[in-house]
């Protein structure tokens, strides 16, 4: 396999008219990393990728591999290959001549397209379809082979873009440890483009959350799972209650108290004057839960709130509740099963919800982005 090499985008504008679909990005990306740009539809993160691969030219800025600028280096000669999300296998091919088609374009002989091809095959356990079609495949063998046809080439850089969208729930999860295998096998560097927040954590090495055309935040899977950094990347990767509080007051130089907009006493590790707005995050699976009795319904203790149970996700291992909450549009809540079968929460039931000032999270900007 190639050396795999570092790339580097600088300032990177895409525009379509006078649409921005990215909007003067900077993103490093050392080589041999996994990472994912993940986002919701339209942020740009296909766009980018795209641009990397040469499907799209670059509006602004640069794009390097290495030491070279490949902004007007053509899509074959950059080193880099592009696995698609619909997979884009010939029919009319089988699987072998799929994977070798690349070399042939290039003049190789038969017997040498058919070794490396070969090759390939083996390294995602596909050599004894060799002689089938693709549509007598199934989704997780047709991306086998995609995967095979795009690494025979050899890439510094392999782009992945939505590769585990089209496959069944079970297929995704399996496939996903498969993808990482192979990254970490080979020592290339993989670009995945994906909008699952769950796949961007599983697979990176360090995660890019885009949205609107530029990147949020760039971290390892658990600094932006733990601590993102607004309330996008909080929202988007899940997982979190937002939360918003104005000082009342000044403990000491490290913790205040604010009021929520119910009457809610929250102390959280913050600095800030009385009046500030601040606005901070809770995991959901770092909450206590208990139901409301007589000594709870004259006053609240601080780092906690009630509200009534509105839905129960049974997942498992875990069970998700939603709680209606004044000034909430949705408040949640994970239970291990254990926990649950121990409490036996019903709907329409009200519930206390409290946690501990230690698993809180708060936003360096103290200012409530509405």
């Amino acid at each position: 396999m190639s050396d795999s090499k570092d790339v580097f985008l600088k300032q990177l504008v895409k525009q379509y008219g006078k649409t921005i679909a990215v909007n003067g990005i900077n993103l490093d990306i050392p080589a041999g990393s996994y990472c994912c740009l993940v986002g919701p539809s339209g942020c740009g993160k296909t766009s980018t990728l795209r641009m990397i691969s040469g499907h799209e030219e670059v509006t602004e800025g640069s794009i390097s591999i290495g030491d070279q600028e490949i902004n007007n280096v053509p899509p074959a000669k950059r080193g880099t290959a592009m696995m698609f999300q619909n997979y884009a296998l010939f029919p009319h091919l089988n699987c072998l001549d799929n994977v070798a088609f690349s070399m042939k374009m290039k003049g190789m002989t038969k017997n040498e397209r058919y070794t490396s091809a070969r090759k390939y095959l083996e390294l995602v356990h596909m050599e004894t379809f060799e002689r089938r079609f693709p549509a007598q495949l199934s989704g997780g063998q047709e991306q086998r082979v995609a995967l095979a046809r795009a690494l025979v080439s050899r890439p510094n850089v392999l782009l992945l873009d939505e590769p585990l969208s089209a496959l069944d729930p079970f297929l995704r999860i399996k496939m996903r440890a498969e993808l990482k295998r192979f990254q970490r096998k080979l020592g290339i560097s993989f670009i995945h483009v994906t909008h699952s927040q769950q796949e961007a954590l599983a697979l990176a090495d360090f995660v890019v959350v885009m949205n609107e055309g530029i990147i949020e935040q760039v971290g390892t899977s658990q600094e932006v799972f733990n601590a993102p950094v607004n309330q996008f990347v909080a929202q988007f990767v899940g997982g979190h209650n937002v939360i918003v509080g104005e000082i009342i007051e000044i403990i000491n130089k490290k913790e205040v108290m604010l009021k929520g907009g119910d009457g809610q006493s929250y102390r959280v590790p913050a600095q800030g004057s009385i009046g500030d707005q601040v606005i901070f995050t809770l995991r959901q699976d770092k909450i206590s839960f208990k139901k409301e009795n007589l000594a709870d319904t004259n006053k609240l203790q601080e780092n906690s709130l009630k509200g009534k149970i509105s839905l129960i996700e049974y997942k498992g291992m875990e069970v998700s509740l939603g709680m209606e909450v004044p000034e909430f549009k949705e408040f949640g809540v994970v239970l291990s099963e254990k926990d649950f079968q121990m409490l036996s929460p019903e709907l329409g039931k009200q519930y206390i919800a409290s946690w501990s000032m230690e698993d809180v999270h708060v936003f360096q900007d103290l200012l409530f982005e509405s």
